[in-house]
């Protein structure tokens, strides 16, 4: 484990849930901390990243390009110019941006790894096998990238503009027939992923967006594994997110096809229930409890006795019990 893996997984973990950086240190073992120089050494490396993420000042959310000064006027990457922050996380911003040669065209969603050379290696190989996925990828609930670049150092790639709400809102709100219609059609694209020989492993309800017509469409397949990629992590490491993680994966195996399953479970848990399968507290505790299979069932009476079957099945702790 390097102190760039660290800093790396601790941004994963601050996209999920916006742990501090203090109380994330405190999950790890003391012969990791002594193992890259200490936990102080940590904090800075974490303080550094952070720091060279925030030099990227966010546009206004408005709609309307700043012209305020310590904004600066709308950015340009090539002939994309960037008109508003949509978001961003602990791996790259994302704005709407137009392409000045057709400024009659649609607008379309760019992200970008700002200060790529201070992330260090292992966030330009995350972010650049994002785009290089997704350009393979070929479904309508999978996001196109259209263009992928280096502009002064900092990779981007453009991807269609999905209007929609986050699925994360829906949790609880939807009644059933639905909630299992909308994850038939997430399965779908989890499954035409995996026929291009794409593993997700960092399927969660921030990674997918429902558009005005009731359709989801799943993103962020920065964590992805293909055929003939190697793992983005050392024999060991975390990948992913820990309330939606396999149990194989909390254990540090190799995630598989039914590591992928197994999160669609657990959103469609959390979707019908409208509480996390996994809802303890802590991280170490969520680990726990994940590579143990101990996941919350759902109250007496609130799923149909199919769906229950459903869920226990998904929800199988070994691989080899979920359906494909």
């Amino acid at each position: 484990m390097t102190l760039e893996d660290l800093v790396a997984d601790y941004l994963d973990a601050r996209e999920a849930s916006d742990v501090s950086a203090d109380a994330w240190c405190d999950g790890l073992p003391d012969a990791t901390l002594e193992e890259v120089g200490g936990r102080a050494a940590v904090l800075a490396a974490i303080d550094a990243s952070l720091e060279a993420l925030a030099l990227f000042a966010p546009l206004p959310r408005d709609g309307a390009p700043s012209t305020d000064a310590s904004v600066g006027t709308p950015r340009r990457l090539g002939r994309w110019e960037l008109l508003r922050e949509l978001g961003r996380g602990g791996m790259g911003v994302v704005y709407e941006a137009r392409d000045s040669d057709l400024p009659d065209g649609p607008t379309r969603a760019l992200k970008l790894l700002p200060h790529a050379a201070l992330l260090g290696e292992r966030a330009m190989t995350r972010f650049t096998r994002e785009a290089r996925v997704l350009e393979r990828l070929d479904d309508p609930r999978l996001v196109a990238v259209h263009e992928v670049g280096v502009t002064d150092g900092t990779p981007w790639f453009v991807m269609d503009l999905v209007r929609g709400a986050p699925l994360t809102e829906l949790a609880g709100r939807v009644p059933e027939a639905e909630a299992v219609a909308l994850v038939a059609e997430l399965a779908r694209a989890v499954h035409a992923a995996h026929t291009a020989g794409v593993l997700h492993r960092d399927i969660k309800p921030g990674n997918v967006l429902v558009r005005d017509d009731g359709s989801p469409v799943l993103l962020d397949f920065g964590l992805t594994a293909t055929d003939a990629d190697e793992s983005l992590t050392s024999t060991g490491d975390l990948l992913g997110t820990p309330r939606y993680m396999a149990p194989e994966q909390a254990r540090g195996g190799a995630a598989g096809v039914t590591s992928d399953v197994w999160a669609l479970g657990v959103v469609l848990h959390e979707l019908v229930c409208g509480s996390p399968a996994f809802p303890q507290e802590s991280r170490s505790e969520v680990l726990s409890a994940v590579a143990d299979g101990r996941w919350s069932r759902s109250a007496p009476g609130r799923v149909s006795p199919p769906l229950d079957r459903l869920l226990r099945a998904t929800l199988a702790w070994r691989p080899s019990r979920r359906p494909p």
